[in-house]
C-alpha cells in the first residue's frame, strides 16, 4: 500500500479537489484507494465526491473523530472500520474502488462536541502518549480490512499534532500545494524542512516530496519557466542549518480555471478532456509521477490496441476512444495512438496537432513519436501555410513555441525543420527568434550552407552587418567553393563597403573576375554587377577593366538582365561604350539592339545614361 498525503501550509490551494481527481483518475485504473480525511477542523473532502449528484456521502455517520472518541473513552481500537467508511460510487468488476474515511457527520453537534473534547496535548505530548501509535495502527487496520493499493490522506493545513503525524509518520509521498505569496511560501518551506529532517521508522525510506504551485493563470511558457525558476531557489536557500536545506529539483503547477471558480467539478472522468481542461492536464502530468507506470500500463496499452484496430470500420469512434483515454490515462500511449490513425486518415493537420499535445503533456520533454510526426509534416505545411499567409494575409496557425521547443530537445540540429522554423518567424516579423534558431542550427555539427546562407541574410534584414560579416569569416573555410555562401559573402560586403575586406574576398574566396568559370554561380541575377561594384569599391580600377572586357560577352548574352542594366555605369566611366554597342549588335536580334542601343545613346552624359539605366531596370519591359 502506498501511502500520499496531500498537505498545504494555507487554505484555499485546491488541496481536497486535488486528492479527489486522485482518486478517481487510480480507480479508473483498477486501483482500490483508502481516503481519509484529517483536516478535522475543516472537513470537506466528502463534498467533492458528492459533486453531480449523491454518491451515498449523505449517509455519513461516522469517522475519523470518532474513531479517535472511541479510543480515547475505551483505550481500545474499534475491531472493524466498516462503521466508519462509506463506499464511493458503484464496485464494477473491471474498475477499481475508493472508500472514504471522513472526519465524521460534521453537520451534527455530536461530531464537533466530540472533536472540542480531545486532548490533542495528552493525544502526543503525555508521558506514553499513544497518539503516534494510533494512527500507525489505523493504519495498520485500513491495510488489513480493505487491502488498498492506495491510501490518500488530506491532511489539515497550518502546523498541528495531526499534520504532523500526516505529513512526517504515514505518508510515502507528499504532495504540498502552495500558492505563489510569502506567507504561504515562507510556511511551506519550513514545514518541508522540518518533514525532510523528521525520524523515520526503521526501515522507512524518505519521503518522496512534490511541490505544487496552484492557482497560476496561464501565461507564457518562458514567462511561467522563470516563475517555477523563481520558487524553487526560494525553496532551495540554504537553511541556518545546512542539513535542513531542500533540494527541490522539480516543480509541478495546477493552474486556475474560472469555471471552477464559480462552481467546482471532479476533472478526471468529467465532461472536458485534457486538450480543453489545462487543469486535468495538470493533474495528469502530477498522476505520473505519483503513479508508478506499472500500475497505467496493464491497462493502456490493450485498450490503445483494441481503439486502433477499430479504426479501420469506425474511425470516428476510434478516435473518440483514444481521445477519453487520453483524457485521464495520464500516459503518453493513447497520444501515440491518436497520431498514428490521423496519419492512417491522411490528416496531417490533425496528426501535428497531437503531436503538439503530446509535447505539452509530456511536461515539454523529447518524445520520440511526436517529434518525428513534426519531422515528417511541419516542413511542407509551414511551407504551405507561408505562401497562404503572403496570399492571404491570416496568420499562421502553428504553435511556434512548441514547434521550436521540440526541435530542441531533439537536438537543434534538423536542417529542415529548423529552416522552415526561422523562415516561418520572420514571416511573422519575428526575426531576433529566427535569428535564435538559425543561430542553434549553424552551430550544430553537421549544418549545410543553406542554413548558413539564410542565417547571413537575415543577419543583413535586421541589419546586424558585423554579426553577418563575422559568420563569413568564421564559415568560409568550409564553404569557400560553394557559390551560394560566396554570393551571400558578396552582399555582405556591399553592405559594408569595406574595401579591405572587400580585398579579403578577392585574395581568399577563390573567386578569379577575369576566368568565366568563376561564374559558375553566375545564374544568381545581379552577380556581375555586383563584383564590378566591389571591385570599384575597392579602388582596383585595373582590374575592374579587366574583368569588364573578360566579362562582356556573358553579361551582352543575358539578354535585358540585372547585370547588364547594373554594368552600364562602370562601362560608362571605363569608356567601353563602343564595345558594348558592338556585343549588343553582335548578340542580339536586331530589332531590339538597336532600339536598346537607341534608348540608350540619347543620353549623352554620364548621369543621364546613370538615370536610364535606373528607368530600364525598373520598367524592363520597355525595351
Amino acid at each position: 500500500m502506498t501511502t500520499i498525503t496531500f498537505y498545504s501550509y494555507k487554505g484555499g490551494v485546491g488541496r481536497s479537489l486535488a486528492v479527489a481527481n486522485v482518486a478517481k483518475y487510480l480507480q479508473r485504473f483498477g486501483q482500490k484507494v483508502f481516503v481519509m480525511d484529517l483536516d478535522l477542523e475543516a472537513p470537506g473532502l466528502h463534498y467533492k465526491f458528492a459533486l453531480g449528484g449523491d454518491d451515498g456521502v449523505s449517509r455519513i455517520e461516522k469517522g475519523v473523530v470518532d474513531f479517535i472518541h472511541t479510543f480515547c473513552a475505551t483505550g481500545t481500537v474499534p475491531e472493524s472500520l466498516s462503521e466508519y467508511t462509506i463506499p464511493i460510487g458503484e464496485s464494477e468488476s473491471d474498475c477499481g474502488r475508493i472508500w472514504l474515511m471522513p472526519a465524521g457527520n460534521v453537520s451534527s453537534s455530536t461530531y464537533w462536541r466530540r472533536l472540542a473534547r480531545i486532548s490533542w496535548h495528552d493525544m502526543f505530548y503525555s508521558e506514553s502518549a499513544p497518539g503516534i501509535p494510533l494512527f500507525l495502527e489505523l493504519k495498520n487496520r485500513i491495510e488489513e480490512e480493505f487491502k488498498p493499493d492506495f491510501l490518500l490522506i488530506d491532511s489539515r493545513t497550518g502546523i498541528t499534532e495531526v499534520g504532523g503525524v500526516a505529513t512526517c509518520v504515514l505518508p510515502d509521498k507528499l504532495v504540498c500545494l502552495v500558492m505563489k505569496n510569502r506567507e504561504n511560501l515562507d510556511g511551506a518551506r519550513e514545514v518541508l524542512r522540518s518533514i525532510k529532517n523528521a525520524p523515520r521508522l526503521p526501515g522507512q525510506p524518505d519521503i518522496e516530496i512534490l511541490p505544487v504551485l496552484t492557482r497560476i493563470p496561464e501565461v507564457s511558457i518562458s514567462r511561467e519557466e522563470m516563475l517555477l525558476a523563481e520558487v524553487r531557489d526560494f525553496l532551495n536557500q540554504n537553511a541556518s542549518d545546512l542539513s535542513k536545506t531542500l533540494t527541490i529539483d522539480n516543480i509541478f503547477v495546477l493552474h486556475s480555471e474560472i469555471d471552477l471558480e464559480l462552481k467546482e467539478a471532479i476533472r478526471v472522468g468529467g465532461e472536458k478532456t485534457a486538450e480543453q481542461s489545462p487543469l486535468l492536464r495538470d493533474y495528469l502530468r502530477i498522476f505520473s509521477r505519483l503513479v508508478s507506470r506499472e500500475v497505467v500500463e496493464p491497462h493502456i496499452r490493450p485498450l490503445v490496441h483494441d481503439s486502433l484496430i477499430r479504426c479501420f470500420d469506425d474511425p470516428s469512434g476510434a478516435e473518440g476512444d483514444l481521445r477519453a483515454l487520453a483524457a485521464y490515462c495520464g500516459h503518453a500511449e493513447p497520444y501515440r495512438a491518436l497520431i498514428k490513425l490521423h496519419r492512417l486518415q491522411s490528416d496531417d493537420a490533425k496528426a501535428l496537432g497531437v503531436a503538439i499535445e503530446l509535447w505539452n503533456f509530456n511536461g515539454r520533454v523529447h518524445d520520440q513519436a511526436a517529434w518525428e510526426a513534426v519531422n515528417q509534416i511541419y516542413p511542407t505545411k509551414a511551407k504551405r501555410q507561408r505562401t497562404d499567409c503572403r496570399m492571404r494575409e491570416t496568420p499562421s496557425p502553428f504553435d511556434h513555441d512548441a514547434i521550436e521547443g521540440m526541435w530542441i530537445a531533439a537536438g537543434a540540429d534538423n536542417e529542415e525543420v529548423g529552416r522552415e522554423l526561422a523562415l516561418s518567424l520572420e514571416s511573422g516579423d519575428q526575426l531576433v527568434r529566427a535569428s535564435a534558431v538559425l543561430r542553434r542550427l549553424t552551430e550544430s555539427e553537421h549544418c549545410q550552407f543553406w542554413s548558413v546562407v539564410q542565417h547571413i541574410d537575415l543577419l543583413l534584414k535586421m541589419e546586424e552587418i558585423d554579426a553577418a560579416m563575422a559568420i563569413v569569416i568564421a564559415r568560409y573555410p568550409e564553404f569557400r567553393g560553394n557559390f551560394e555562401f560566396l554570393n551571400a559573402w558578396t552582399r555582405v560586403l556591399l553592405k559594408t563597403r569595406d574595401p579591405r575586406q572587400i580585398k579579403y574576398f578577392f585574395n581568399n574566396s577563390g573567386i578569379d573576375p577575369l576566368q568565366y568559370d568563376m561564374v559558375l554561380f553566375s545564374y544568381n541575377e545581379g552577380i556581375f554587377s555586383t563584383l564590378a561594384e566591389l571591385l570599384n569599391i575597392s579602388g582596383q580600377d585595373e582590374l575592374l577593366r579587366q574583368f569588364l572586357r573578360s566579362n562582356l560577352a556573358a553579361i551582352v548574352g543575358r539578354g535585358l538582365s540585372e547585370d547588364l542594366l547594373g554594368m552600364i555605369r562602370h562601362y560608362d566611366e571605363a569608356g567601353m561604350m563602343d564595345s558594348v554597342a558592338t556585343q549588343v549588335r553582335k548578340t542580339w536580334d536586331q530589332g531590339d539592339a538597336e532600339q536598346f542601343l537607341r534608348e540608350l545613346g540619347s543620353q549623352t552624359d554620364t548621369e543621364g545614361r546613370r538615370n536610364r539605366s535606373r528607368r530600364l531596370r525598373s520598367q524592363p519591359n520597355q525595351i
